[in-house]
């Protein structure tokens, strides 16, 4: 497999890859490109010259994903990229080798799973909670007896009172199935997390109609808790003691 340094991590929840190579996003975005293009219709997947021109004597746009679902019963990727049409998606689970370097890093941080909380409070394309909440919520942790760290990547910023944390997205998963609590905004993270079945807590903080479309929490509702054990928040309002008490009530 072929990625980035940042979703190598989410290549090794996948266990039957033989090797990762990792490349600069400039030089993946490149060899993106170039795989994508002047492809047409691929021999893998279009093996009937009749199915070509009933595609194109319709009236639809020969990408569109109406046309791959109907006519070839694929994924949007298999098509875009030209790969052979058997490709199928797959699960997402932990590896053996992923469980033992996570056993090595608790034991190097002397960490007592059950007693640790690891907050996600940075989204890329959604909204975040304000940090003066997060410092309150850490605070009442800390007076429970837990280990308070902040998933960071890069130059982002921890919250007062925890420890950087700054690991790749398998281990981050296995920690949470050896006990550790994961608390976080809505975003691809958390729906990576939340896809292994992890007992999370995901926020969703509704500002704009972006959020407001891809949160997890039905309208009515300020918690949802789905039948993977994952707890989805709804927040539409922001007094700092309304969303605290929302935290603490669904803490676990």
């Amino acid at each position: 497999i072929i990625t980035t340094e940042a979703i190598a991590g989410i290549v090794r929840l996948y266990d039957f890859i033989d090797d990762i190579l990792v490349l600069k996003k400039t030089d993946l975005d490149a060899l993106e490109a170039y795989a994508a293009s002047g492809l047409g219709f691929h021999k893998n997947i279009m093996q009937d010259v009749w199915v070509k021109n009933r595609l194109y004597g319709e009236d639809w746009n020969s990408n569109s994903d109406k046309a791959r679902r109907f006519l070839y019963g694929i994924d949007e990727k298999v098509y875009l990229y030209g790969l052979p049409k058997r490709f199928k998606n797959t699960e997402m689970k932990i590896t053996a080798k992923t469980i033992g370097i996570t056993k090595l890093l608790l034991k190097s941080f002397q960490l007592d799973a059950e007693k640790t909380v690891i907050l996600c409070p940075v989204a890329r394309s959604s909204s975040m909670l304000d940090y003066s909440i997060w410092n309150n919520f850490v605070l009442w942790l800390k007076d429970k007896g837990f280990r308070i760290f902040t998933n960071v990547a890069g130059n982002e910023k921890i919250i007062d009172n925890t420890e950087a944390l700054s690991v790749d997205i398998d281990i981050l998963a296995c920690m949470g199935k050896m006990g550790c609590r994961i608390i976080g905004v809505q975003c691809g993270l958390l729906e990576v997390l939340a896809s292994l079945n992890l007992p999370l807590v995901c926020i969703s903080v509704i500002k704009n109609a972006n959020d407001r479309r891809f949160s997890h929490c039905p309208e009515n509702k300020e918690v949802f808790n789905d039948s993977n054990g994952v707890t989805y928040l709804r927040i539409e309002h922001f007094e700092e003691d309304y969303v605290l008490k929302l935290l603490k009530d669904n803490f676990h």
